[in-house]
């Protein structure tokens, strides 16, 4: 579309305070309605309500307690269809933006693929709604290094992020829960074939780091706000403890130091996005944050080496996601590790090998030294992993096999088509 207009300028602000994590667009591009070009779009608020944005009249409040990204109803009305997790996943519909919200109607089940309700429907210019129903799930599948699958983990269900413990006996998982929208950790003993839920409550809780014992995890849980940390000891059954208030920005943990000194977590800013930050764990110090890398520009999925000695992490400085290695004792000396890409690094335990995920899934291999400089080889492609939409995966200590929150050997989901769908709306 070509427009002459001279002048392009921001409408919309992140508001930590009332906890909103994104602006987000509708469906597909962003329509211009009449000639006094309105723009709609939604603003996601952590505690889960969307509000609907119109330029001309101001916030309009969507009625949802968990819903997708929205897209518009070519009806002339001035409605935006959204999905809704309550009563149950549904499509729902709002009023027009000019009136006061009402509880929307459902017209069908649908498929989302994350715990914020979001689902997979689009509507055309000339009223044809298209959705895919049922649950979307997955399967926690091991593969070689030649992409080769070697067996699963538990059943098909809707992972979220993985963790393998130091040891590799047991795997950290989040899985949604069907019956509240939101996901809990679960911990699988992978010799002996056995799972457990490890959290209860209705926030939604998710990537599980290990202590290098094994006896504790460190996980992010949206309570009251935007996700921050909490750790708790898995040999009792008392409920986690908070290890940072809520800054007003999302965090998630990363790794945790081999010593048991320090979590790496990222952590967010209006002004300097995502940081990477140091929060000591030992027992007598002052639990207070560290900064360990914070720029203007965005920095975040730091792993540590097995010596504790390099920091490998992603940065968009470059204006795309790339992997870099630094020394955790002087974080600004750096050597870039991926070319054309990169995201979600994992360290070989002998701290000789980096596997990373190309921008198109495809798993890389870089061999690395790390002495009293760092130094590091042409990245490999090893084999693509089947996610659609999440790289999330976990390398074995010897790096020989991947665990991969997987599609593959899941039932694909049909598309529906409703024509004159609309007319639903008028019952």
């Amino acid at each position: 579309m070509v427009a002459s207009y001279p002048q392009i300028a921001q409408f919309t602000q992140i508001d930590n305070k009332r906890y909103q994590s994104s602006d987000r667009r509708t469906y597909g591009d962003t329509r211009i309605r009449d000639s006094e070009c309105t723009l709609a779009w939604a603003v996601e608020c952590q505690p889960r309500p969307w509000r609907l944005w119109d330029s001309r009249r101001g916030v309009r409040p969507g009625r949802r307690k968990s819903s997708a990204t929205p897209d518009w109803i070519p009806s002339g009305a001035d409605r935006l269809a959204l999905a809704c997790s309550a009563p149950g996943d549904r499509l729902c519909v709002t009023p027009g933006l000019g009136h006061s919200a009402s509880e929307p109607s459902g017209t069908s089940d649908l498929a989302y693929f994350n715990p914020t309700g979001d689902a997979d429907f689009t509507v055309s210019e000339n009223g044809v709604l298209a959705f895919k129903a049922g649950p979307i799930v997955s399967r926690l599948v091991w593969f070689d290094r030649k992409g080769v699958e070697q067996g699963f983990i538990g059943d098909s269900e809707r992972y979220g992020t993985v963790r393998l413990s130091p040891d590799g006996e047991r795997l950290a998982a989040d899985v949604l829960d069907p019956h509240n929208g939101t996901s809990d950790i679960w911990l699988y003993e992978l010799t002996r074939h056995t799972s457990r839920r490890v959290t209860f409550d209705i926030e939604q809780e998710f990537g599980a780091i290990w202590s290098p014992d094994e006896q504790r995890i460190v996980f992010a849980k949206d309570k009251e706000g935007p996700p921050h940390l909490f750790v708790k000891d898995l040999n009792n059954s008392n409920d986690a403890e908070e290890l940072l208030p809520i800054s007003g920005g999302v965090q998630g943990a990363d790794d945790w130091s081999t010593n048991g000194e320090f979590v790496i977590y990222d952590d967010q800013t209006p002004v300097t996005g995502d940081d990477l930050w140091l929060l000591p764990m030992t027992a007598g110090r002052e639990r207070k944050p560290i900064p360990f890398l914070r720029t203007r520009f965005n920095e975040w999925g730091a792993r540590l080496s097995h010596d504790g000695r390099w920091v490998a992490y992603v940065s968009d400085d470059s204006g795309r996601p790339e992997i870099y290695v630094c020394s955790f004792n002087n974080p600004t000396q750096r050597w870039q590790v991926s070319n054309g890409g990169g995201n979600a690094p994992r360290w070989r335990i002998d701290g000789k090998e980096l596997l990373y995920l190309a921008t198109d899934f495809t798993l890389m291999a870089v061999s690395v030294q790390g002495g009293t400089s760092f130094v590091a080889g042409s990245p490999a492609p090893l084999f693509k992993i089947g996610v659609e939409r999440s790289p999330y995966f976990d390398v074995t200590a010897d790096g020989q096999r991947v665990l991969v929150n997987s599609n593959t050997g899941t039932r694909p989901l049909p598309i529906t088509v409703v024509v004159n769908w609309t007319a639903e709306l008028k019952r």
